[in-house]
């Protein structure tokens, strides 16, 4: 459709072309050919004469001033529209391709814009197809955006690389895994040592893996084996010989290992990271022998739906994933600012949230979507555990991150340059006055 519009103004000149032809044919005069053919396309003939030209003429150019005249009163309906809808008090401007729509933005006043800039809107959603395209048109209508709830939609590009904004990044990737490990709920299997498969090339499978080291702890003695087959080992290159702070694994296969199969087969869970054919998720399934397999499947009609099998399960559905709850971030961004200032009461010196860099917000809205789980926990774990497996997620979450431990010159706790931190290490070395920090994070389930 797009492309189309660009052959308009051509495909409207084609009448006259053909009705001057066929009069001049007629042998009618030039200027009294040029005046017919214009005439043809308001009225009945001006000039005499009579040829197929005349006639394709007659038929077309009608239709072409009555799609011209459609088009112009729609494009006027459409910006009335959008003036009325952006000056509603949660005016949403959602820019993306044509054929994309946020399923619980019904009831909203939402502008599906293009590329068209709506100043007015409150919210501002760049939903392109690329991190490359959401930067490109963020920077471009940068002064038209200001002082405006931004919220960039990016898929490849790691949290921690961008530097502050005022805008919000809403983590696309991120989304599907969080949720993915909160519909799997490792932490109700009833047993310490589960064995988990990610199979994929995909930046979705390396996401998926971050998200679990964040989300799947629940006991200081688990240990969860994560293991990743995948002909793409950019992840194992960026985080080698990583940290993990507890007795949990990661290990890596390509397709073609002959371990890749057993470990198919021992697996408690398996997640398959691509949208792969569906020879490729039988054999998955086969290896598998009955255990859960949970498949990528962004579409509205996941191919399972054809198969006998209970134990394969779609995931990440676009209607799921792209709402507003998971775009704006609304209730996660609360929480996280709540848990930040009741820290902050109780610890002098610290930032406010506004004051605070993208990094340290981000980490807040770790540790308030991990409270989820912590209250899930809560009734089989004391809160001593609960405060050692809260130290090993804000560990990972720095260790994910690049951070290593080290001592600052300046004496303080961290150095956002150079990226260390005086805390990465095991919860028992930590000082009395750090173990309480950890603890207070607990203490919030109550309040």
């Amino acid at each position: 459709m797009k492309n189309g519009k660009k052959f308009i103004p051509l495909l409207g000149v084609i009448p006259f072309i053909l009705g001057f032809l066929g009069y001049y044919k007629a042998g009618v005069p030039i200027t009294n050919a040029l005046y017919g053919a214009f005439t043809l396309y308001f009225s009945s003939p001006s000039a005499e004469g009579y040829n197929g030209f005349i006639e394709a003429a007659r038929w077309t150019a009608p239709a072409t001033t009555i799609t011209t005249f459609t088009y112009l009163l729609q494009s006027a309906w459409e910006k009335l529209m959008w003036f009325v809808k952006s000056r509603t008090k949660d005016s949403i401007a959602v820019y993306a391709e044509t054929d994309f729509s946020i399923a619980d933005y019904a009831d909203k006043s939402v502008i599906y814009a293009g590329k068209k800039i709506i100043p007015k809107a409150k919210s501002q959603i760049l939903l392109f197809k690329t991190d490359r395209e959401n930067i490109e048109f963020y920077e471009a209508n940068k002064e038209q955006l200001q002082n405006k709830n931004v919220y960039i939609g990016i898929r490849e590009i790691e949290l921690g690389f961008f530097r502050d904004s005022k805008a919000v990044f809403f983590d696309i990737n991120g989304t599907i895994a969080r949720l993915l490990w909160k519909e799997i709920k490792i932490w109700t299997f009833g047993k310490n040592k589960i064995s988990v498969v990610i199979y994929g090339d995909s930046v979705l499978g390396q996401s998926i893996l971050s998200a679990g080291l964040l989300i799947n702890l629940f006991h200081v003695d688990q240990q969860v084996d994560y293991t990743f087959i995948t002909d793409c080992h950019s992840y194992e290159r960026k985080h080698k010989d990583m940290e993990l702070w507890n007795a949990d694994r990661i290990c890596y296969f390509s397709k073609k290992d002959g371990a890749a199969d057993e470990a198919l087969e021992s697996a408690d869970v398996v997640i398959v990271a691509d949208e792969v054919s569906l020879d490729v998720l039988q054999m998955i399934c086969v290896c598998a022998r009955g255990k859960d397999v949970y498949y990528y499947a962004p579409n509205k009609n996941p191919i399972s739906v054809l198969l006998q099998m209970e134990s394969l399960h779609p995931f990440g559905k676009n209607e799921q994933i792209f709402s507003d709850g998971n775009i704006r971030l609304e209730k996660m961004l609360a929480d996280a600012k709540e848990l930040h200032q009741k820290y902050k009461e109780k610890h002098a010196g610290m930032e406010n949230w506004e004051n605070l860099s993208g990094f340290l917000k981000w980490s807040n809205i770790s540790a308030a979507d991990y409270l989820d789980v912590m209250k899930q926990l809560k009734p089989g774990l004391g809160d001593e555990m609960l405060a050692k497996l809260e130290h090993i997620r804000w560990s990972r979450f720095y260790t994910l991150n690049y951070w290593s431990y080290g001592t600052p010159k300046d004496g303080k706790n961290r150095d956002e340059t150079l990226k260390i931190h005086k805390c990465l290490v095991r919860y028992d070395e930590l000082t009395q006055e750090e173990k309480e920090k950890n603890r207070d994070v607990v203490k919030q389930m109550y309040t």
